[in-house]
């Protein structure tokens, strides 16, 4: 026969003894207060927060690493065209020597002269005499025995002692005397005025033609002295002044040569065939000349 069990009114330690030995190990039950969960839950935030954070930064640093090695690698590709285009050239003109060492500089020491250059006592007189002789070839339209650049390194030899004033002097009194030698011819009473301003005409073109010639010779005195003296005409100018002075404001040769324009424009008028150029000619002279009150 069974027994009846007896009521179970086991207390609470043996109902932990019976569960260690029905199971082999006791169960724990941990009851954690409010604040405590709390304070738990907060750093486990914290936590994930700073993870985040350090994932994030993982994340940056492999960009700037790349980005730093690429500048790295572009240096080092310029380095090395640099360092080839140097073995090409071979040479280093000077500026370093064999071992990359850079080269000494040297100073170059200039002295002065002991004692100041002079020229020999006739040089002046014996130069001029020569300007001279060429000069007047040029304005009888003969051949000049001198070399142009020989006469032109006279002229540059004088106006580099001081001789420039002298030398404009003589040259503006050589210009003017042949041009009042030219006066005589245009005032003979038998040329007709076709004639005359034919003769006018070439006299005009030949003493352009001259100071052209001289100009060239003298052109280191017009390019300095004459240049730096604002007062002093230029050595063309003093053609033109010479020849309006001498030659055109002269009553005779004046009035023949307006007189003579205005025919041949009324020849030209009527119908008649008369020489134009000559016409464009005087009247250019007349123009340089300044010539406008008739």
């Amino acid at each position: 026969m069974l027994r009846p069990s007896a009521p179970c009114d086991s207390s609470p330690d043996e109902e932990r003894r019976a569960d260690v030995s029905g199971r082999g190990h006791p169960k724990k039950r941990v009851r954690i207060a409010e604040p405590e969960q709390a304070v738990a839950k907060a750093a486990s935030a914290q936590l994930l927060v700073l993870a985040e954070a350090g994932q994030g930064r993982k994340r940056v640093r492999p960009a700037q690493a790349q980005a730093q090695a690429q500048v790295e690698g572009d240096m080092a590709d310029d380095g090395q065209r640099k360092a080839n285009f140097s073995a090409l050239l071979g040479h280093t003109n000077g500026l370093s020597r064999a071992g990359g060492k850079p080269a000494a500089s040297r100073k170059l020491l200039i002295k002065n002269f002991k004692d100041k250059p002079k020229l020999p006592d006739n040089y002046t007189r014996d130069t001029w005499q020569k300007l001279h002789e060429a000069v007047g070839t040029i304005q009888n339209s003969t051949s000049i025995k001198y070399n142009l650049e020989e006469l032109y390194q006279a002229v540059e030899n004088l106006c580099s002692y001081k001789v420039s004033a002298t030398l404009y002097k003589q040259l503006r009194q050589v210009c003017e005397d042949h041009v009042k030698a030219q006066i005589q011819q245009f005032r003979e009473d038998s040329l007709d005025s076709s004639l005359f301003l034919k003769k006018i005409n070439k006299c005009w073109q030949d003493h352009c033609r001259q100071m052209i010639m001289i100009r060239s010779i003298f052109l280191f005195l017009d390019r300095t002295y004459v240049l730096q003296s604002s007062m002093l005409p230029s050595i063309w100018d003093i053609g033109l002044e010479l020849f309006r002075t001498h030659i055109i404001n002269d009553k005779t040769v004046q009035n023949k040569t307006i007189d003579g324009i205005l025919l041949l424009i009324e020849k030209e008028r009527n119908g008649e065939a008369v020489d134009r150029s000559l016409i464009r000619s005087l009247l250019s002279m007349l123009s340089d000349l300044q010539v406008r009150k008739v």
